[in-house]
C-alpha cells in the first residue's frame, strides 16, 4: 500500500488470486487518508489442460521467447488476446490495442495459454516485417548455428543473403527457423528427402532433367524471368504441365519437394551450382528402379 501510494499508483490490475488482498489493503488506504486506487481483478491464465499456468505449460521469460525467435509485437498481441477479444479479429497493431482494449471486455473465465496461437501470430508478424529488419534479426541465429559454425560459413548481409531471407519469409514462424530453411544454399550436395526422391526422381525424369540442364546452362542471363522462360520452353516442347518439369528440378536443387519459388531459388543459387545439382540428380534418377 505504501509503495503504491508513494508511486502515485491510480489503477491496480492483477490476477483474481489477489482479490482477497484488496479487502486488507483498502482499509489501510482509508486509515491513512489516501485515495484508494481503482482495483481490477482479472481471471488467471491457465494451460490447455485447465490447470494454472506453470513452466510445464511453457511460461518462460520474455527474454527466452526472444531467444527462440519470437517478435515483441507478436508477444504483445498474444498476451493482449488472452481472455480478451474484439469480434473475430486476431492480429492487432499496438495502436489498435490502445484504442480498443477495455477491461469490461475481458472474459470472466480463465484465459488459455496457447503456444500454437503464439506461433501463428509470430508468423503473421514476420510476414509484415521489412526484409532488412529480418536480416538483422536473423544474423545472430546464423552465427550461433552449429551447421554454419562447423563448416566455417561466414554469413554476410549482402544482396544474395537478403534475397534468401525474402524467399524464406513466408515459410517461417520464428526468426530461429531461417538458418535451417536456407541451409540448402550453402552445401555442396543437398541431403535428399527419400519420399521426394522416390516420387519425383524416377527414371522418366532423366529426360526432363537433361533438357533443363541444357536450357539453364545455355541461358545468356541467369535471371528469374529467363529461368521461367526456360522451364516454359521445356514444358511446351515435351507437352508437359509446368509442374511436371519443375518438381524434379526442385528436388534436384533443394533436396525436397517444397521450397520457395523455384525460379527465384535458382537465381540465388546460381547457374554453376544449379547445373551441378541437376547432374547429380540425373545420376540418382537413372539408378532408380523402373
Amino acid at each position: 500500500v505504501v509503495d503504491d501510494h508513494d508511486m502515485a499508483v491510480t489503477h491496480v490490475i492483477r490476477g483474481d488470486d489477489h482479490l482477497r488482498n484488496a479487502f486488507r489493503q483498502i482499509p489501510i488506504y482509508e486509515a491513512m487518508g489516501w485515495q484508494v486506487p481503482a482495483f481490477a481483478h482479472v481471471p488467471m491464465i491457465h494451460g490447455a489442460d485447465g490447470a494454472k499456468l506453470s513452466k510445464r505449460h511453457g511460461d518462460l521469460s520474455t527474454m527466452a521467447y526472444r531467444d527462440m525467435g519470437y517478435l515483441p509485437e507478436a508477444m504483445r498481441n498474444f498476451l493482449a488476446r488472452i481472455g480478451w477479444s474484439h469480434g473475430d479479429q486476431e492480429v492487432f497493431s499496438r495502436e489498435e490495442l490502445v484504442r480498443l482494449f477495455e477491461l469490461k471486455d475481458v472474459g470472466k473465465a480463465p484465459g488459455v495459454w496457447n503456444p500454437e496461437k503464439l506461433l501463428w501470430l509470430n508468423g503473421q508478424y514476420i510476414r509484415q516485417r521489412p526484409v532488412a529488419d529480418l536480416v538483422e534479426l536473423a544474423l545472430p541465429f546464423y552465427r550461433e548455428h552449429e551447421f554454419y559454425n562447423s563448416r566455417g560459413i561466414e554469413i554476410k548481409p549482402d544482396e544474395r543473403f537478403h534475397r534468401m531471407i525474402e524467399l524464406a519469409q513466408p515459410r517461417v514462424t520464428t526468426i530461429a527457423e531461417f538458418p535451417d530453411k536456407t541451409k540448402f544454399y550453402f552445401v555442396d550436395e543437398v541431403e535428399w528427402d527419400e519420399k521426394a526422391v522416390k516420387k519425383f526422381l524416377k527414371p522418366e525424369a532423366v529426360v526432363i532433367l537433361h533438357r533443363m540442364e541444357d536450357e539453364l546452362a545455355a541461358l545468356p542471363e541467369f535471371t528469374d524471368h529467363a529461368i521461367e522462360e526456360a522451364f516454359t520452353r521445356v514444358a511446351a516442347g515435351m507437352e508437359l504441365k509446368l509442374g511436371k518439369v519443375a518438381q524434379p528440378v526442385r528436388v534436384a536443387v533443394t533436396g525436397t519437394a517444397e521450397s520457395p519459388g523455384l525460379f527465384e531459388v535458382l537465381t540465388v543459387l546460381g547457374r554453376e551450382a544449379t547445373v551441378r545439382r541437376i547432374q547429380r540428380a540425373i545420376q540418382v534418377a537413372s539408378a532408380q528402379p523402373a
